[in-house]
């Protein structure tokens, strides 16, 4: 009996344990900056599935499309789906919209060249 207790009791802490670390409570949407090509950046969308503790879920990809909302003049060339290339002008901005099938809502980037 005391056998099928710690089953018992080692089934409910993995449960539990997958639960808080392998389910996804947010994404985190972000530009990262690549490299300088001459008078151009390079940039590439990443977003990351989040867990409850707010780390990064591990073994677990993210499918999601990018829509230029705001400074598409100063994109120069989409060189995948997930990365662009922008001729940044001072002052301006570009405005991405992510969307991901894990996020409510989408998630907004923006760019800014100050």
């Amino acid at each position: 009996m005391l056998i099928f207790m710690e089953l018992i009791a080692i089934a409910a802490i993995l449960l539990v344990g997958h639960y808080f670390f392998f389910n996804i409570y947010e994404t985190k949407a972000e530009a990262v900056f690549l490299k300088d090509s001459g008078r151009n950046k390079i940039y590439q969308v990443k977003v990351d599935l989040l867990n409850s503790f707010g780390m990064k879920i591990p073994f677990r990809k993210a499918e999601f499309t990018v829509q230029v909302t705001g400074g598409q003049y100063l994109i120069s060339k989409m060189i995948d789906d997930k990365t662009l290339e922008v001729t940044p002008s001072k002052g301006n901005k570009v405005i991405l919209k992510i969307n991901c099938k894990y996020n409510l809502a989408d998630e907004i980037i923006t760019i800014d060249f100050k």
